[in-house]
């Protein structure tokens, strides 16, 4: 059972509220037994049982993919601009629009916290074009240091990703001890004010250790990250990222030899990367 995968409650509800039963919904698209099961989070539908479930509560799939997510989109269109790119991994777009941004009056931020965000996100359209940047390292630092200091009492979401996404890079750039230093610092301050975490982003801080703990062949320790990203997921009902966690967890679980479980993971990851392209 995967009850990370919460668009199943979202079907129910909106079958429930006109006045479907769970056969009228089913009548030559799947089997009953099979919409119950999809009901309850427990199977992936494949995507075009997903379309046509979605035709006859005559809503788009993205409605069911996203109707939970809380998004407070940044007041600045660059920003908002930059947040859909990185979201939908649109690098080509991403980095365009930074080179845009380049050219344009540095007066398009007027605040540190418009400034931190901005980098953020060209310190990650950096990484991705090389993974061990320096620039992208000095960009996530410069942006981390307009309110980041140790003896903060809460450190906001930002900060925190910023905090794995150094780590990250320098993991990539072979310093692993303080790479990991970085993004296990970002784990312990996401769970230190876990109350006030809103940002579907904290899941990519969940990739990155359990990323790096895969490449480290220390599988027990990259199963309970993954866990702790699928169940993020869950809470803020979001497919950001989902795919990729089961991508991992498919790659070990391979590596530990549990090939059928493996398997059907991975079966998982490509169902939910369809999705996400249909719906987007």
């Amino acid at each position: 059972m995967y009850n990370s995968l919460t668009y199943g409650t979202v079907i129910k509800e909106l079958r429930t509220n006109r006045f479907l039963s769970q056969g009228e919904l089913a009548e030559d698209i799947c089997s009953q037994g099979m919409l119950s099961r999809i009901e309850n989070n427990d199977v992936v539908p494949n995507v075009l049982v997903m379309q046509k479930l979605c035709e006859r509560l005559n809503v788009s799939v993205n409605y069911v993919l996203t109707r939970e997510e809380i998004s407070k989109a940044p007041a600045n269109n660059w920003l908002e601009l930059l947040r859909q790119y990185k979201h939908s991994k649109k690098i080509t777009e991403l980095t365009e629009t930074i080179d845009e941004i380049e050219k344009q009056d540095k007066t398009l931020f007027k605040t540190k916290l418009e400034l931190q965000e901005y980098a953020y996100y060209k310190g990650c359209a950096l990484s991705y074009l090389n993974p061990n940047s320096a620039e992208a390292l000095t960009v996530l630092q410069d942006g981390l240091n307009y309110t980041y200091n140790r003896k903060k009492t809460y450190v906001t979401d930002l900060e925190v990703m910023l905090l794995s996404e150094i780590g990250s890079v320098y993991y990539n750039q072979g310093k692993f001890e303080l790479g990991l230093s970085f993004m296990k610092r970002s784990i312990a301050q996401f769970y230190n004010d876990i109350n006030k975490r809103e940002k579907v982003d904290l899941i990519k801080v969940f990739y990155n250790i359990s990323a790096s703990f895969v490449d480290l062949k220390t599988y027990e320790e990259a199963l309970e990250y993954i866990e702790q990203g699928i169940l993020w997921s869950q809470k803020k009902k979001s497919y950001y990222r989902l795919s990729d966690l089961y991508m991992l967890k498919g790659i070990v679980l391979k590596d530990l030899g549990r090939m059928d479980e493996a398997i059907e993971i991975v079966e998982i990851s490509d169902t939910l990367d369809k999705l996400v392209d249909y719906a987007s």
